[in-house]
């Protein structure tokens, strides 16, 4: 069509008494338009939140169980001694954990207001071919991604206290009381082992893409 429309601009000063003495030629230049038209518009949001954890892991060793306290010697005869405190017992070690890998992907892909247009006049007598995109868009994009193995307690149990001696309470001489027992130890802290924690967020936004295709 471009061809044609080049061709009759070229001839038009041969021909411009004939172009007025035919009304039908002069109608041929005016009718044969193609119009085309794309309106788009478009809101998007997106809220992602991505999270891989192996830590928040305990541990702890157990406590230790408290001692006993010694007899007491009470308005008694010389030469009487007062019970031994018991021993208090020690606190458990710490267990053993073992985690894997920790890992939080995110993608986000967002392909908003895409016209393809392709006109084809093929053979016709077209004279203006007019193609138009008005494109409005918004995007947002919030995305979080956590990866942890973080938070993890293996410690130790607790000693019990020692127990007091017995005592001795309106008694003659010579009496003793007994010996307090002896406290008990804390328990080892346990052992941790985490894997790895890898996070990682992927975003692609194609927006307001127009493509024309006019032969």
């Amino acid at each position: 069509m471009l061809k044609k429309l080049i061709a009759s601009t070229m001839l038009m000063p041969l021909l411009s008494i004939g172009l007025y003495a035919t009304p039908a030629l002069a109608g041929h230049w005016n009718n044969n338009d193609i119009t085309v038209t794309n309106v788009n518009s478009a809101y998007v949001k997106n809220n992602v939140e991505v999270s891989a954890s192996t830590g928040s892991n305990d541990a702890n060793g157990g406590s230790g169980s408290a001692a006993g306290n010694g007899g007491s010697v009470n308005y008694s005869d010389d030469g009487n001694a007062g019970g031994n405190g018991g021993n208090g017992g020690n606190g458990g070690d710490g267990g053993g954990i073992l985690t894997g890998n920790a890992f939080a992907v995110s993608k986000i892909k967002n392909k908003v207001n895409t016209n393809v247009t392709s006109v084809d006049p093929c053979d016709c007598d077209v004279d203006d071919v007019t193609v138009s995109n008005n494109n409005s868009a918004r995007v947002k994009n919030y995305v979080g991604v956590y990866a942890g193995t973080g938070s993890n307690n293996a410690n130790g149990g607790s000693g019990s206290a020692a127990g007091n001696g017995g005592s001795v309470v309106h008694s003659d001489e010579d009496n003793t009381g007994g010996n307090g027992g002896n406290a008990g130890h804390g328990g080892n802290g346990g052992v941790i082992w985490t894997g790895d924690a890898f996070a990682k967020s992927k975003i692609f936004n194609k927006v307001n893409t127009n493509i024309t295709r006019i032969p």
